[in-house]
């Protein structure tokens, strides 16, 4: 479970990232030309929504774990009571 609790977090926030990459203005003699996507520069935006993913799933997480019937019966010690 944690490692494809580990593969699907990477995929969205890689997805986040990729979707909200950086532009540049770029002028050319003086022209301005519309924005340009560099590659492999993400913007901030997609980190926020990153970090903003990992937070929800940390809750979650959290919430599982208080609510979820904790423990077993005590073992006897070899005793067959």
């Amino acid at each position: 479970m944690q490692s494809m609790g580990v593969a699907i977090g990477l995929a969205v926030v890689t997805a986040f990232l990729h979707s909200n990459g950086m532009n540049a203005l770029v002028s050319v003699g003086g022209q301005d030309q519309p924005p340009t996507p560099l590659p492999d520069l993400f913007g901030d935006r997609g980190y926020q929504l990153g970090f903003w993913v990992c937070a929800a799933a940390s809750v979650v997480a959290l919430v599982f774990a208080l609510v979820m019937k904790h423990g077993r019966t005590p073992a006897t010690g070899g005793t067959a009571h």
